[in-house]
């Protein structure tokens, strides 16, 4: 009992912890080298960050990494 439970814990705090990175660090990422794109592409334009699909990277298999 005392083990499934600490599987139990240790499995929802690398759920969380997936969350959190996913939240606090690979999104501004995206959005950082998406307007780094548009500006080198047009340089006078106004940098509007890109809107990606939160499903493109899972349904290729990949790594939200593979935007980077």
């Amino acid at each position: 009992m005392t083990t499934i439970f600490t599987c139990f814990i240790l499995g929802a705090g690398a759920i969380m912890f997936a969350n959190d990175t996913q939240a606090l660090v690979i999104n501004p990422i995206t959005k950082m080298v998406g307007i780094i794109k548009t500006l080198a592409d047009d340089p006078l334009d106004k940098p509007e960050p890109p809107q990606f699909d939160e499903d493109d990277g899972q349904q290729k298999g990949q790594m939200k990494t593979i935007e980077l």
